[in-house]
């Protein structure tokens, strides 16, 4: 085996988009880092960005390493992994995570395959979070036609993740299909959940506004929240809609998508808002909608609000469903009417509403940052002693 003297050592060297950057699981990584730096790991990021403290972020030592939408840049992962001599490689990705184009990604992904392979050379352990798998979402919705060559890229590109000594996947069902796919095991960590301070009363602040929160992208049918807008409205004159949402960065023409609610009485654009901000919206809010056409995993903006109590009223997606299996405060809904409907069920009955609210809060603290870092600690300690 070599070995690389003379340099300064890692425990745990994270490779992720990170902050200020934003979607791409970057907000995801951040709480991962900082979780796992709470807990005595010397975590570095190699990101997408360079960061000087900025708030709690600045106990993580974030290097720019590498450029969204750079192919050569993604190449020189591995020799700064090399430089890091860390103990431990730990990839946040899904299959877009690098960028926009098909190329980058590939080249990513062929740089996490280049890691986990000079990891056998220089004694470091592996390890790969998958948020989606190319099985589990509608590829034609985001541009990828069903080309020869672009289920190739997409298989090479499978393949070469795991690779890795352990894959971890945020979604039970990625499991059977990696198992049953491959022959190969993976360990299953669910996404974070974001974890608030206990609500304050709020009297004379009814709940009087729906929230869509999120990037918008090609998998968000935003008619379908037009629709049932519309139709709550006739019903409930009072109320509102909130949008704090922006274009994903992958998809920067989304946000044409808002058109269809320009000239709406009761339509707030918010955009991009802060966690601190978020918590001020909750309070006034009935419900978190989620209208999907198609996931790319879990939700991660389900994540954002389930501790905070919020009831989440989302398409029947088998993505949601499996959330709501393990205990989320979900109403599954078909189209704009069901939506609808599942609203008024909530503004009309509070005791219902005070139900799924409780659900949320469950499924929420069950899954904080804390309770997923731990298990990630727990699964590095198994490769280590296993070495």
């Amino acid at each position: 085996m070599i070995h690389i003297v003379d340099a300064p050592h890692a425990d745990l060297v994270l490779v992720s988009p990170y902050p200020p950057d934003r979607g791409r699981l970057s907000e995801h990584s951040q709480q991962l880092a900082e979780g796992l730096k709470a807990r005595g790991l010397i975590t570095e990021v190699l990101a997408d960005v360079e960061l000087s403290g900025q708030g709690s972020a600045s106990n993580v030592k974030v290097t720019r390493a590498w450029k969204p939408g750079n192919p050569l840049s993604l190449l020189g992962i591995p020799f700064r992994i090399l430089r890091s001599r860390p103990r431990l490689v730990l990839f946040n990705s899904h299959f877009a995570v690098f960028g926009r184009s098909k190329p980058t990604n590939f080249i990513g992904f062929l740089s996490i395959f280049l890691v986990c392979k000079l990891g056998w050379l220089f004694g470091y352990k592996t390890v790969v979070v998958l948020h989606s798998i190319p099985e589990a979402v509608d590829t034609q919705l985001y541009g990828l036609k069903p080309s020869f060559l672009n289920r190739l890229g997409l298989l090479l590109a499978e393949k070469f993740a795991l690779s890795c000594d352990a894959v971890v996947v945020t979604m039970r069902m990625y499991q059977r299909v990696i198992e049953h796919r491959f022959g190969l095991p993976s360990y299953y960590i669910p996404h974070g959940a974001w974890v608030y301070p206990p609500p304050r009363d709020r009297p004379g602040k009814p709940r009087d506004s729906l929230l869509f929160l999120g990037y918008l992208h090609p998998g968000k049918d935003m008619e379908m929240l037009a629709s049932a807008f519309r139709e709550l409205k006739t019903r409930h004159p009072d109320l509102k809609l909130k949008l704090a949402t922006v274009p994903h960065p992958n998809f920067p023409d989304s946000k044409s998508r808002l058109n269809v609610f320009k000239g709406m009485e009761g339509v707030e654009f918010l955009g991009f808002l802060t966690d601190d901000e978020l918590s001020s919206v909750f309070g006034s809010s009935v419900a978190l909608v989620l209208p999907y056409v198609s996931a790319t995993g879990t939700s991660g903006v389900l994540h954002v609000v389930s501790a905070a109590g919020l009831p989440v009223v989302a398409t029947d997606l088998i993505e949601f469903r499996q959330s709501q299996a393990e205990g989320a405060g979900l109403i599954l809904a078909e189209d704009a009417g069901d939506i609808a409907h599942a609203v008024d069920r909530l503004i009309e009955d509070e005791s219902y509403w005070n139900e799924v609210s409780m659900r949320s809060r469950r499924f929420g603290a069950g899954r904080s940052w804390d309770n997923v870092c731990s298990e990630f600690v727990s699964l590095f300690r198994m490769l280590w002693t296993s070495a």
